[in-house]
């Protein structure tokens, strides 16, 4: 697993372990990354080095409670099962990852919101200018040496080069609305 997986588990480690703990009862170790690794259809997976220490802190802070049993292969193993004081937890988790998640869905939606709108102006503004283009025509032609004023080749590179400015332009601003921190856009509301 890369590190950058790892990083963006590490924050979510405790609502893994907690929402698996309260859905399926105690649980040792190993049932419990199993559960997560099978439950996301193996796109995570916890790794002993996390889990363990995660499970003791959360033991630390009273939200799981563990006890020595036998596993179904008859070894002796620790299971965990989710405290009063864990479930509350758990709803914690809960509504701030909701919180993350609806963050990054209206930045998302900001950088797409800036994207269409500025399409529109640039479809619109295409079609302005190439009527007015057309439209005047005859002043063009004593300008232009070689070329007829409404050359298909020159109209179609003029719209072409117009088109990728103004999506250009409409790029940048998009791109860095969708760099907001997600927790800050949500700390501004």
């Amino acid at each position: 697993m890369s590190s950058s997986k790892n990083d963006k588990l590490q924050g979510t480690l405790e609502l893994l372990v907690l929402k698996t703990l309260g859905a399926r009862g105690p649980l040792h170790g190993y049932a419990i990354t199993s559960r997560i690794q099978q439950t996301s259809a193996e796109l995570l997976r916890v790794e002993e080095g996390s889990l363990y220490p995660a499970l003791h802190r959360m033991e630390q802070a009273g939200w799981i409670r563990g006890s020595w049993g036998v596993t179904e292969k008859n070894r002796e193993a620790r299971f965990y099962t989710i405290t009063a004081s864990g479930r509350k937890q758990l709803a914690a988790e809960e509504e701030s990852w909701a919180r993350l998640t609806e963050g990054v869905r209206r930045v998302r939606r900001v950088a797409r919101m800036v994207m269409r709108e500025v399409s529109v102006m640039v479809v619109a503004g295409l079609l302005v200018g190439t009527g007015l283009a057309l439209g005047t025509t005859r002043l063009l032609s004593s300008f232009l040496y070689g070329l007829g004023p409404t050359d298909p080749a020159v109209l179609t590179n003029a719209m072409a080069v117009l088109a990728a400015v103004g999506l250009l332009a409409a790029y940048l601003p998009a791109r860095r609305a969708s760099l907001i921190d997600p927790m800050d856009a949500l700390r501004e509301e």
